[in-house]
């Protein structure tokens, strides 16, 4: 009977911790992402990117545009991730600036630089591209000069 008490103390502490983070994320006005952050929307999305919401979260800055793009920055506003909406895909403009440019010549070899759904910067430097193809999706994973690390299917 113990065991179960502890067990069910513990699930309630998790909830409770959970909760908690997630209020840490807080909605914000979008003149107060960094200048580089709106530098790369403006670039990207127009002089002034419809916005849907802004939110300040424990690691940088979540985008959500009209349009239905995610996008992510780090705290000094460097990219982190661009996710187009479901069934659309990453601009090739913004592919080609973001990625180096192996990992564009390999995704063009490929056939699926076009297909390019999400691009995420990981904390080493890797990139994490997510390929979205009609019949299923599957994502590649690119060191910091463009080289293939790992080939995932999803």
């Amino acid at each position: 009977m113990k065991t179960i008490r502890r067990i069910l103390v513990l699930a309630l502490i998790a909830v409770v911790a959970s909760s908690v983070a997630y209020a840490d994320d807080k909605k914000i006005d979008y003149s107060a992402l960094p200048v580089k952050a709106r530098a790369f929307l403006e670039t990207y999305f127009g002089k002034q990117p419809k916005v849907r919401e802004v939110e300040m979260e424990r690691e940088g800055y979540s985008v959500e545009l009209r349009n239905g793009y995610d996008v992510k920055f780090d705290r000094d506003g460097k990219l982190i991730e661009v996710e187009a909406p479901s069934r659309r895909t990453v601009s090739q403009t913004i592919a080609k600036d973001v990625l180096p440019a192996k990992a564009i010549e390999y995704l063009q070899e490929k056939g699926v630089a076009d297909r390019i759904n999400d691009i995420e910067i990981l904390h080493n430097g890797d990139y994490l591209v997510e390929i979205d193809r009609i019949v299923n999706e599957y994502k590649l994973r690119f060191d910091s000069n463009g080289n293939v690390e790992k080939k995932r299917v999803r």
